[in-house]
C-alpha cells in the first residue's frame, strides 16, 4: 500500500472500502477546487485563495502528503497576510502531488 493511505488505513481499522471513499472525496474535494483556486490565483483574489487553500490543506492533512500540505499552508498564508510573492511555486507543487496521489490510488 502506497505510503500516502498507509496510516489513514490503519487508523480506519483497515477499512478498504472507507479508505476508497476518503482518497475519493479528496480528488472530489480537489477538482472542485483547483480551478477555482487558480482563477483566484491570477485576479488575486487574497481572501479565497486563503480559504480554498486552507480547505485543501486540511483534506490533504488526512493522508500522508507533507508537501502537497506544506505547500496549501504556503497559499494559505499568502492570502490571508495579502503577501505580494509569488505563488506559482507553491500551486505547481500541489498541482504535481495531486498527480502523484491519484496515480496512487490506482494501487487501492
Amino acid at each position: 500500500m502506497h505510503k500516502f493511505f498507509k496510516n489513514l488505513y490503519n487508523e480506519i481499522g483497515k477499512d478498504k472500502a472507507l479508505l476508497k471513499e476518503l482518497v475519493s472525496d479528496f480528488i472530489t474535494i480537489y477538482q472542485d477546487n483547483i480551478e477555482e483556486l487558480s482563477h483566484d490565483i491570477e485576479k488575486l483574489n487574497y481572501e479565497n485563495i486563503s480559504f480554498i487553500a486552507h480547505k485543501l490543506k486540511g483534506s490533504s492533512m488526512n493522508f500522508n502528503m507533507p508537501v502537497f500540505t506544506e505547500a496549501a499552508d504556503e497559499l494559505e498564508t499568502i492570502g490571508k497576510d495579502k503577501l505580494n510573492k509569488n505563488m506559482s511555486k507553491p500551486f505547481d507543487t500541489m498541482k504535481k502531488q495531486f498527480k502523484k496521489f491519484v496515480d496512487a490510488k490506482k494501487e487501492l
